[in-house]
């Protein structure tokens, strides 16, 4: 050992004393921090200890076109209880029975398995009540936290939006499609290191998720779903839905489906086919809506002109079926024109007669049936169309697909190819994501996508004036006051089993606003109506109404020319 060695010793020994006593002092800091300041807090159950905020990548939130709330994330809670240590079932199932917003019984039913170490009485309560149940402190009764989401509508909207489960994804709607941008990563610290010391800073930061603004405007969808609601309950139907479209870019304004459910409880439905958008997941035959198809068809072809006329002998014969109006009724002397305003199942038979099997459904597929439309929501079906060359199709079919029965549609395909009238014979692409915003910046906006050209111009021109003469004549309860409207009624038989079940129909009635500049096409379909069973008198009024409120509520200057009924 040299002699320099000798000379440093006291001084390396002093300083490692020195570090140990430091050590020391801060281990006893920390101890008396916890074990006598923080003494009091530790076992409350607040949020803080309950969960570390700090490290959570919260989920985005969702907002409407104007920037209003439709999904936020917020703290819930999953509740449960084991039932050996609660004495009074009933009194417990009683003062949470208005928490968890499920019925007594339920609560008590569980409750009573005190062979059960654990039970389930909720999931996703949201923070106000997960807070109220903690201040009841009842014995037996526990309280996880967790992320979670919180929907200040409630119902509104609610297929179209899905809903965050408890397992932290996003099912249905926008929140399943949007998932991964929607979805934040929680912070991480370094593993297995005592944190006695000091808090260790995170490894990876926590990152909040991406932010969603929807073409929906929730003015626009509140009032769809009053005026859908309002229609259910005088027409008794059992269901519907209202779509509202700027034909100009695809954007959706409103997509109200009823009946609905409330994405705060979403585990309180009776079945899981509450969460279904039918909107875009369920087909139907469009009935004489389709008609507006069929003369595009013809139109576009050149096979008839609008001041064409035939003669209505009341019935047609195509591949050994005979086909009638639906009055039964023989017109006489009939114009294209006439064909819509009087909705005659023979007058679209010759027309789609004209214009021949290969043509009518070359026009079929341009306007984008049977096929997806790729909407940016999950589910989407193609619907159902039999074309020339299937085993399935026969002559007799393309008679009656041309007033809309033999082939099924999704309401977001017929509206989307009304709304290719309405744009200038030019189908676009219906979207419900305007943009993704990451900390308050735009990082992706939708760009409207034209598909292609499912008519001319002029096509689309000579179609649009014919519908502004016949919807008067067709139906006067179809009529906006103040603007010229262009639309068409539809009323559908139901295939039930193997045959068109006599009593239940497709109520149906879609068209554009301001007809000869229009900035909204709107559908509206009834499904099985028992008090009114025609799309002219049940789904007509509905259209008008909501196409009236949001002309109004968007600002859209009436054209004045007042069409009055005859």
């Amino acid at each position: 050992m040299s002699a320099e060695f000798q000379k440093t010793k006291p001084g390396r020994l002093a300083f490692v004393a020195i570090l140990f006593s430091v050590m020391a002092v801060l281990l006893l800091v920390r101890l008396f921090y916890w074990q006598v300041l923080r003494h009091s807090s530790i076992g409350e159950t607040s949020v803080a200890d309950e969960l570390d905020m700090a490290s959570i990548g919260w989920r985005g939130t969702v907002y409407d076109r104007n920037l209003h709330y439709l999904a936020v994330p917020s703290l819930v809670y999953d509740v449960g209880a084991t039932p050996a240590m609660i004495t009074d079932s009933l009194g417990v199932s009683g003062l949470l029975a208005p928490l968890l917003n499920v019925p007594e019984e339920g609560i008590a039913a569980k409750l009573a398995k005190k062979d059960r170490s654990y039970v389930v009485l909720a999931q996703g309560v949201a923070t106000l009540n997960g807070q109220a149940i903690k201040d009841l402190k009842l014995l037996g009764i526990k309280l996880d936290a967790r992320p979670g989401r919180y929907y200040p509508e409630g119902p509104m909207a609610a297929q179209l939006l899905g809903f965050y489960n408890s397992e932290q994804r996003g099912l249905y709607g926008v929140e399943q499609q949007y998932d991964s941008r929607l979805r934040g990563s929680n912070g991480t610290q370094r593993a297995n290191v005592p944190q006695v010391l000091f808090d260790l800073p995170f490894t990876q930061e926590p990152r909040n998720g991406a932010d969603v603004v929807l073409t929906i405007d929730r003015v626009v969808q509140r009032s769809a779903e009053r005026c859908l609601e309002q229609a259910l309950r005088e027409y008794e139907a059992e269901g519907g839905c209202i779509i509202v479209m700027d034909p100009r870019t695809g954007a959706v304004l409103a997509m109200a489906i009823l009946p609905g459910f409330d994405p705060n409880s979403y585990a309180q439905v009776e079945s899981p086919a509450a969460y279904l958008n039918r909107a875009i997941s369920e087909q139907f035959e469009p009935g004489s809506t389709f008609k507006i198809v069929t003369m595009a068809a013809a139109l576009d072809a050149g096979a008839v002109r609008p001041t064409d006329t035939y003669m209505d002998t009341g019935q047609a014969v195509v591949g050994g079926r005979v086909f009638q109006n639906w009055d039964r009724r023989a017109y006489g002397l009939m114009t294209m024109t006439d064909i819509l305003a009087r909705s005659l199942n023979v007058g679209a038979v010759h027309v789609s007669q004209e214009l021949g099997a290969t043509r009518f459904y070359e026009a079929v597929r341009r306007f984008g049936f049977g096929q997806t439309t790729d909407i940016d929501l999950p589910g989407e079906i193609a619907g159902t169309v039999r074309e020339p060359g299937s085993p399935n199709w026969w002559p007799a079919d393309l008679a009656t697909n041309s007033f809309g029965q033999g082939l099924a549609v999704t309401p977001i395909q017929m509206v989307t190819a009304v709304a290719a009238v309405a744009n200038g014979g030019v189908l676009m692409r219906p979207y419900v994501v305007d943009r993704i915003l990451e900390d308050g910046q735009v990082v992706w906006q939708a760009r409207p996508q034209p598909v292609r050209r499912a008519i001319s111009a002029g096509a689309a021109a000579e179609l649009t004036q014919m519908l502004i003469d016949a919807l008067p004549k067709e139906t006067p309860l179809g009529v906006v006051p103040l603007y010229t409207a262009a639309g068409k009624t539809g009323t559908a038989q139901i295939w039930i089993g193997d045959k068109y079940d006599d009593q239940l129909v497709i109520a149906s009635f879609a068209g554009y606003v301001p007809a000869q500049d229009p900035r909204l096409v709107i559908l509206v379909k009834l499904d099985k109506p028992k008090r009114e069973a025609w799309g002219s008198r049940a789904a007509a009024p509905v259209w008008r109404s909501v196409a009236s409120e949001v002309c109004a509520y968007m600002g859209i200057p009436p054209d004045l020319a007042q069409v009055t009924g005859q």
